[in-house]
């Protein structure tokens, strides 16, 4: 076997072994139980910390609540076996939580009600109006009865004018008037007109000719006294004001003699000119001022 060669000879460098790393001590190698509770301890308080500052932000807030009182759904009472109310027996007594819990709709049998509505809603669609624009035309009609009248004898003159083309006010009215009644079908609408009035700042054009001082001009038109029912149709945002006392006394002061003054002639048995002459009924006079004497 031939001898191998030198590498100092050979001219190689030879390979250098890496020294290994002193051993470590057994005690480096060990944690101590010290050390360990402390890294415990302190991933606690960590923790702890973590959850104060949620709880901390959960309780911000920008508004604080006062007066407080939460009537409507609150936990119902269940009353006692004796105090429970007995269905059958028209005499059994209703506590207030039952009156609360009830739902009864307001109701007026002077004014138009739903199916006299849908009668007169059909019969104007019926005329060409376009469907989507039947309550428009209806809306513009009250609101022009409001300056001129809402009387069984009114004679309009002119059209309702919407987007697609125009009705005349003739027609509108007389279909009113025989589903309905005009001044019914007026008062349903009364707060909405009280709101366009307001929202507009156009009272009836016939305020001063009517005698309505100005502070009341807003009250001349015939469904005013509608203005505050429950039954008629409502603005989605509610009334813009309440009628004052000076605009209620001023209306039904008009009405008063608007109503005389047109029932002249119901004090006459027969309208025949054998009882009439051939003239109106006597004036019927009233003296308001002895409401003011003391």
């Amino acid at each position: 076997m031939p001898p191998k060669p030198d590498p100092i000879s050979s001219g190689e460098t030879p390979q250098t072994v890496p020294l290994a790393p002193p051993p470590r001590s057994v005690e480096e190698h060990r944690v101590g139980p010290n050390q360990e509770h402390g890294h415990n301890e302190e991933a606690m308080l960590e923790q702890r910390l973590i959850k104060l500052i949620e709880l901390m932000a959960s309780r911000r807030h920008n508004s604080t609540l006062s007066n407080i009182s939460f009537e409507i759904g609150r936990p119902s009472l269940e009353p006692t076996p004796e105090m429970r109310r007995n269905p059958e027996n028209p005499y059994s007594r209703f506590s207030i939580d039952e009156l609360f819990k009830m739902e009864i709709r307001s109701v007026s049998n002077n004014m138009a009600n739903t199916e006299q509505m849908a009668q007169i809603t059909a019969d104007i669609a019926g005329l060409g109006v376009p469907t989507e624009h039947v309550a428009g035309v209806i809306l513009k009609v009250v609101i022009m009865c409001a300056s001129v009248s809402s009387s069984v004898y009114l004679d309009p003159a002119g059209t309702v004018e919407f987007p697609t083309g125009a009705v005349p006010l003739d027609s509108i009215i007389a279909i009113m008037k025989n589903r309905a009644g005009l001044r019914k079908v007026c008062r349903l609408y009364a707060p909405v007109v009280w709101n366009y009035m307001l929202v507009q700042n156009r009272p009836p054009s016939d305020w001063q000719a009517m005698g309505y001082q100005w502070n009341a001009r807003f009250a001349a038109f015939d469904t005013f006294d509608y203005v505050t029912n429950g039954a008629a149709i409502q603005p989605v945002e509610g009334l813009i004001r309440r009628p004052t006392p000076e605009e209620t006394i001023a209306h039904n002061a008009h009405k008063s003699m608007a109503i005389d003054k047109s029932n002249r002639n119901e004090r006459l048995a027969n309208t025949n000119v054998e009882y009439t002459g051939g003239m109106l009924g006597a004036e019927i006079v009233r003296n308001h001022r002895n409401a003011i004497n003391q």
